[in-house]
């Protein structure tokens, strides 16, 4: 994907073959997945897209906007929250542009595990952030 983060031993990683999406998974089955398109969307675009996609699957999703500021590069973003089977799964969809692409991040897990990942999810966008901005400067 030409692009280096990091993230857990313990994680595994799985690229696309196409080289467009990345995703880290760890053993209870939490996942940072990202994806790399050329900026051709608006990045409202990209999350409602996204967004579409998880209300046409799963049934009463709840949504709350977030933005965070990561390693000085902005992300916009939507939380959601949904049943599958009988857990409340937590999904936070982040996106931003960076030299020509625009970057779709998801970040999900069971709502009971998120705030205790939340450290591993942010060390991971700051890597994610810090060395993207190495290779722009």
């Amino acid at each position: 994907m030409g692009i280096s983060f990091l993230y857990p031993d313990s994680w595994k990683i799985e690229e696309e073959v196409a080289g467009d999406s990345v995703t880290v998974e760890s053993s209870e089955g939490a996942f940072v997945s990202i994806s790399r398109s050329p900026n051709l969307e608006d990045l409202q675009g990209a999350l409602q897209a996204a967004q579409a996609t998880m209300q046409e699957e799963y049934e009463e999703v709840e949504r709350e906007s977030c933005n965070l500021t990561i390693a000085d590069q902005p992300l916009e973003g939507v939380i959601l929250r949904f049943v599958f089977i009988d857990l409340i799964v937590c999904s936070q969809l982040l996106a931003f542009t960076h030299a020509g692409a625009t970057y779709l991040v998801q970040i999900q897990a069971e709502d009971r595990d998120f705030d205790r990942l939340q450290p591993v999810f942010e060390a991971i966008l700051t890597s994610l952030c810090q060395n993207l901005a190495d290779t722009a400067g």
